[in-house]
């Protein structure tokens, strides 16, 4: 959680207790009763505090389940994907599709106003077809004594973004 250290300039209640006016605090951005303003000063929330906090919970549960669906797509059907990969090849083919998958999923959640749901899970699709077909390819295209520097450098480029 973030801490915000300001000075204000205000009384109001607390809890079950009144905050004097010219003290510093530090309240982070679970305790409801600050925002910090572009101006970097602190400002008093609006809400109730424990509407806040409930609330707050509420969003970041939710967040937490939607921006794990890619990886749980991913942990599901990759094991599968790399079997069917296997089978029917077209790993070329496959490695350039996805990307072109991920364009049309960040399209639509920068574009559209489509539930998060289904371009997540089109973006978990994407990731596993991806890897399943270019970590595989690394042993076709360079020569053996290489392959664990190809390895290694193409981790280095993922990782890097």
């Amino acid at each position: 959680m973030t801490a915000i250290n300001c000075t204000y300039g205000y009384t109001f209640y607390r809890g079950n207790s009144t905050v004097d006016r010219g003290k510093p605090v530090t309240a982070t951005c679970i305790d409801g009763k600050w925002n910090k303003t572009g101006l970097g000063s602190c400002v008093p929330i609006a809400y109730d505090y424990d509407m806040y906090c409930a609330a707050l919970d509420k969003a970041e549960q939710q967040a937490n389940r939607v921006m794990s669906i890619p990886y749980i797509i991913s942990a599901v059907i990759s094991p599968f994907l790399g079997f069917a990969i296997d089978r029917i090849g077209k790993r070329a083919i496959l490695a350039t599709a996805a990307p072109a998958l991920l364009i049309i999923v960040h399209s639509l959640l920068a574009w559209t106003t489509v539930t998060p749901y289904v371009p997540l899970v089109g973006q978990g699709l994407a990731y596993s077809i991806f890897a399943a077909a270019l970590w595989p390819s690394i042993p076709y295209v360079v020569d053996e004594q290489y392959v664990g520097t190809a390895y290694g450098l193409l981790t280095a480029i993922q990782n890097g973004g």
